[in-house]
């Protein structure tokens, strides 16, 4: 008879995480979220979104297969600003939000971009 070794505090970890994500998933279960691009952290692939629908920021995971667009125009994740508007389809997968469809517009106001216009306003 084999004996299985017990990890302290495994069980709770994992019904705490499991527990998370049902309510992440009852938030929001997949779709198109919209709101302002608060972080971007392209090594890791991941921005985070101040999310409209949920009412709070959601990390949202992009793939390699994920479309890109600036102002409906085609371009790639390299070009993910904090402060722009953004549209982004996306779903569970994987325990997280996975974009396929991120769109992003201009900058909110309060960015650095929009004190620019503010201050060239003045002249």
């Amino acid at each position: 008879m084999t004996q299985h070794m017990k990890i302290p505090g495994f069980r709770s970890r994992e019904r705490c995480r499991e527990s998370a994500l049902a309510a992440e998933r009852k938030l929001f279960a997949g779709g198109w979220l919209h709101g302002t691009i608060v972080r971007v952290d392209p090594a890791r692939e991941l921005l985070w979104l101040d999310a409209e629908e949920a009412k709070k920021t959601l990390s949202i995971r992009w793939a390699p297969e994920t479309q890109f667009a600036i102002e409906g125009h085609p371009t790639s994740s390299a070009d993910l600003r904090t402060g722009q508007t953004a549209r982004i389809h996306c779903r569970f997968a994987n325990y997280e939000l996975e974009a396929d469809n991120i769109s992003v517009g201009r900058p909110e106001p309060s960015s650095v971009y929009g004190k620019q216009e503010e201050q060239h306003s003045d002249r």
